[in-house]
């Protein structure tokens, strides 16, 4: 197991390749490999379009900032349309990927793009300041930053800017929740957040993936703990900066009226029992405190096996949502688009 090798790696040679861009580009690169070839053997069309994609309807490293080139988006969007009468306004899923803090790429979810674009939505998939060109601080305000630039730009590609739902997966879920939390002025016109197997609670966190034995290669503890750089031990210190930068205990010790303005009106939180990268206890605990402050979420727990960490996007890229769309990726969305349109009718 992943473990068992990691174990084998001295902690210092561990830690050297956790803090090295270059392996997690490395890493990007390789999937980049396996998941091409997986696809040119089961579905060249797709491998197509992803790799020449249409100028018409898809924008490329658009920039939302200026402090690094990895705080970029991709948008997927209805082609410019030919004449000066544009076409209604379509619903905005901002997507924001996960790795770890510290890999994946908006280039590696470009099919994800392709699909909500395919089925209506316009798609802006962000990029952000991942470890180490960012510890978690960073990421959090780079969101916050691109939801800014939605809400000022996304009109001019077809998009409601008054209708935003944001979307995160793993780590991705984890500072989109807490950009929600914690970077309010930007919140405007986020009507939704959906978490798909989330981590909300670093600390617990941290434990599972040291029983996992991959703690010392895995950014979550220099990424979450920044005085850790400075020569920091772990200790007080470390779990109050976990603490600080959990979605669950934030929201936890913040007063009600404010996390009512905080949050959309709707959230959503997804997270499959079978998934043993990200227990689905995370996704419980995060639930359980957002009720208990009186708000109305919802939470879907897929039973059985098949889907893991990342089978829910794997299936939001290829497709698979089943006849009738329930315990789906896209089911979710398509019920949320309805939920936030209920809401608008009624004027909340």
């Amino acid at each position: 197991s992943e473990g068992f090798i990691c174990k084998l790696i001295p902690k210092q040679l561990a830690n050297s390749v956790r803090d090295e861009s270059a392996s997690w580009s490395q890493f990007n690169a390789c999937t980049w490999l396996i998941s091409g070839t997986a696809l040119a053997l089961t579905n060249p069309a797709i491998l197509s379009s992803m790799l020449t994609p249409s100028s018409s309807s898809q924008t490329t490293g658009m920039p939302y900032a200026s402090a690094s080139p990895l705080q970029a988006l991709d948008i997927f969007h209805p082609p410019s349309p030919p004449s000066p009468n544009p076409p209604p306004t379509s619903p905005v899923v901002v997507f924001v990927h996960g790795g770890a803090w510290s890999h994946g790429s908006r280039d590696l979810f470009r099919l994800l793009g392709v699909r909500l674009r395919d089925l209506g939505y316009v798609a802006v998939n962000v990029g952000y300041r991942r470890y180490p060109a960012g510890c978690v601080e960073e990421q959090v305000e780079d969101v916050g930053l691109a939801l800014e630039w939605v809400k000022e730009n996304i009109g001019g590609y077809g998009g409601d800017e008054g209708n935003v739902l944001l979307v995160g997966h793993s780590s991705g879920a984890h500072i989109a929740a807490q950009s929600l939390l914690t970077q309010g002025s930007n919140n405007a016109g986020v009507k939704a957040f959906v978490g798909l197997s989330g981590v909300y609670n670093v600390g617990e966190h941290y434990k599972w993936e040291t029983r996992r034995g991959v703690q010392e290669i895995s950014a979550l503890k220099p990424a979450n703990f920044r005085g850790l750089k400075a020569g920091g031990e772990e200790g007080g210190d470390m779990v109050e900066a976990f603490d600080c930068n959990s979605p669950t205990f934030v929201a936890r010790g913040m007063d009600r009226e404010v996390l009512r303005e905080r949050l959309p009106g709707v959230v959503r939180l997804y997270h499959c029992e079978d998934d043993t990268t990200v227990p689905v206890g995370s996704t419980v605990e995060f639930f359980e405190v957002l009720k208990g402050k009186g708000r109305n979420i919802d939470l879907e727990i897929i039973k059985g096996v098949g889907k893991g960490h990342g089978g829910v996007i794997v299936e939001l890229m290829m497709g698979g949502d089943g006849a009738e769309g329930k315990d789906t990726i896209v089911g979710v969305l398509k019920e949320t688009i309805e939920k936030v349109k209920e809401r608008r009718m009624k004027g909340l």
